[in-house]
């Protein structure tokens, strides 16, 4: 990938950073593409669905309380592994799983029984109304770079210095320099922004698709305050084996890429596109949804096994419990923002 991508960028010119994301995550041999990128314990990060399978039954609670209709399908985008409709259980609603990686569209075929598979969202049926799940997705979206100067902004991207990819200045184009005034408009020179413009248009896309929706976003997000306060080195990163390397130059497709999702710009294209947002964290919304009982649930089976010698009973029940008490640290992914967006459902 390395020759080919260099090969480009003495044809072409300096990559946008977005382009360059772009080809190393989902190209011919990209990091998901090819299936390099797998989330669990073994794999190269670790999601909640694949932390707990209570997350699926935590998020079913939401489903049945915010659909738009009885009937309405769940639509989780972005399904990975499969893991969270296969631990949403058995449901009278159509599932539809959205996954562009055909090494995980495997996966889901074995995991997740009755769902239909779909590369994108273009692919779904003409749906009225609908549930959409969208659990560590926004991060992954490809994302432009720019950086304050004193003369205004410019783009950063991927350059060459002989056979090596480098950091590269190019001129701004005109949609990342209109976010950049829109969400950073007071920086200091030499701050170094994300533009997520592929967010935010799928989000508007989505939420155009339907007449009533419900829309369950989860990711790591930050203010735009927050993220123009981060170090140049904190903003991209790059996960494989769950360590943090930073070897996205050296080694394209052989690492995840991503950043903190901006929350400023998740409610303003939520708004533009007509619907309702609401914003927490993980932990609350899980709350809200039922977790504290699932955790009483499991301390009383981890007690009662307990009182009777079964020990391996007690483990499983203790595991389970510390697993979901993994889902609500605030310090861990308890601390991810959820947005709920609602669109015609009459619940603000």
């Amino acid at each position: 990938m390395t020759a080919d991508i260099i090969d480009s960028i003495r044809a072409h010119g300096v990559m946008p950073f977005d382009a360059y994301m772009d080809r190393c995550l989902y190209g011919v041999d990209g990091f998901f593409t090819a299936g390099r990128g797998s989330p669990g314990r073994e794999g190269d990060f670790v999601t909640s669905p694949e932390v707990s399978p209570h997350f699926g039954g935590l998020l079913s609670h939401w489903v049945e309380e915010a659909a738009p209709r009885a009937e309405s399908p769940i639509i989780d985008v972005g399904a990975g592994s499969g893991a969270l409709l296969a631990s949403m259980g058995s449901s009278h609603r159509p599932l539809y799983a959205v996954e562009r990686s055909p090494v995980a569209r495997r996966s889901i075929a074995d995991r997740a029984v009755g769902v239909d598979l779909l590369a994108t969202v273009d692919e779904l049926p003409d749906l009225a109304h609908g549930v959409v799940i969208a659990n560590e997705l926004l991060d992954n979206l490809p994302f432009a770079l720019a950086r304050r100067t004193s003369d205004g902004w410019t783009e950063v991207g991927a350059g060459t210095d002989g056979e090596a990819i480098v950091w590269r200045d190019l001129p701004i184009r005109d949609s990342v320099a209109a976010w950049c005034s829109e969400f950073f408009p007071d920086v200091g020179v030499g701050t170094l922004v994300s533009a997520q413009l592929d967010a935010a248009e799928w989000l508007t896309g989505v939420i155009g698709r339907f007449a009533s929706l419900a829309m369950c976003v989860i990711d790591y997000a930050a203010s735009s305050d927050e993220l123009a306060r981060r170090r140049p080195d904190d903003l991209v990163r790059a996960y494989r084996r769950h360590t943090v390397p930073q070897d996205w130059f050296t080694r394209p497709g052989s690492t995840d890429i991503t950043v903190d999702v901006n929350a400023d710009a998740v409610v303003a294209a939520a708004t533009r596109a007509a619907a309702d947002v609401a914003l927490t964290t993980q932990r609350q919304f899980l709350l809200d949804h039922g977790a504290a009982g699932v955790l009483e649930g499991l301390l009383a089976d981890e007690r009662e096994a307990a009182a009777h010698g079964r020990v391996m009973e007690q483990l499983a029940a203790r595991s389970q419990r510390i697993d979901v008490e993994a889902l609500l640290d605030p310090s861990g992914l308890g601390g991810f923002s959820v947005f709920v967006i609602t669109k015609g459902t009459g619940r603000g």
